[in-house]
């Protein structure tokens, strides 16, 4: 990964850290302000994950679908 990725993804988890630490302590102001920007820090993450993250995954056939790519379909045990 990415370092912009790691710092997002770290921020953004420490930031819902501190938001239970307000909600546990019931300090109810900054919990709502924070709720109230939770949106925005998300959104940020996930703009950086999908902007500057790294797929490392194979690329699907025409015929395949999305699932588990490492394993066979009738192997799995979980369709007919």
């Amino acid at each position: 990964m990415t370092p912009r990725v790691i710092i997002s993804v770290t921020i953004a988890s420490l930031y819902l850290l501190v938001f239970l630490v307000f909600v546990g302590f019931q300090n109810s102001t900054a919990a709502a302000w924070m709720f109230f920007f939770s949106p925005l820090v998300i959104g940020t993450m996930a703009y950086m994950i999908v902007r500057y993250g790294e797929y490392t995954g194979g690329e699907l056939k025409p015929d395949e679908e999305w699932g588990y790519e490492d394993k066979d379909r009738s192997k799995l045990g979980l369709f007919w």
